[in-house]
C-alpha cells in the first residue's frame, strides 16, 4: 500500500512540473488594455491609482489571475474579446494573485483567488462578481444591461 501511494506521489509531482515548465508565455491583459494584436504584458495596479476613481469609463473589471491557472488561461479569449468589445466603457485590470504589490487591490475587492473576476463602478463599489470560466455571451450581456443601466 505504501509503495502505491508513494508511486502516486512521484507521478502526480512530476506531472506537475512537467506542466509547469513547459507552460509557454501567456498573454495577459493591460491597463487600458490594448485591442489589436497579442497582449504581453501584465498591470500592477498601485492602491493608489486603484483607489482613484477612473474618470474615463463607467466601469473597471478586475480580473484575478496567476499565469500558471489554466482556467486564467482559458478565460484569455474571452476577456480579450470582451475588452474589444467594451473598449472606452469598461477598464479592464489583471491583477496577479502571485504579486504582493497586487495584494492591496485584491483585498479592496474581495479576489481571495485566481479566476475571480470584479466589477467596480466609478465610486469604487464591487457592482457584479464572477468566479471560474467565463461564459463570454452571459456576461457580454450581463455587462451591457450594467452599463446601459
Amino acid at each position: 500500500m505504501f509503495r502505491l501511494l508513494r508511486a502516486l506521489m512521484i507521478v502526480t509531482i512530476g506531472v506537475i512540473l512537467a506542466a509547469c515548465s513547459s507552460r509557454a508565455t501567456v498573454g495577459s491583459l493591460v491597463t487600458p488594455i490594448a485591442t489589436e494584436g497579442p497582449i504581453e504584458q501584465e498591470a500592477t495596479p498601485t492602491p493608489e491609482s486603484s483607489s482613484a476613481v477612473n474618470q474615463t469609463v463607467a466601469f473597471t473589471f478586475y480580473d484575478s489571475y496567476a499565469a500558471w491557472c489554466g482556467t486564467c488561461r482559458a478565460n484569455d479569449p474571452v476577456l480579450q474579446a470582451l475588452a474589444e468589445q467594451f473598449a472606452g466603457k469598461v477598464e479592464f485590470v489583471r491583477v496577479n494573485v502571485d504579486n504582493p504589490a497586487d495584494t492591496a487591490t485584491r483585498q479592496r475587492f474581495g479576489l481571495v483567488d485566481r479566476s475571480q473576476y470584479a466589477l467596480v463602478n466609478a465610486q469604487g463599489e464591487v457592482v457584479k462578481r464572477w468566479f471560474g470560466l467565463l461564459n463570454e455571451a452571459r456576461v457580454s450581456s450581463e455587462l451591457e444591461a450594467l452599463i446601459t443601466g
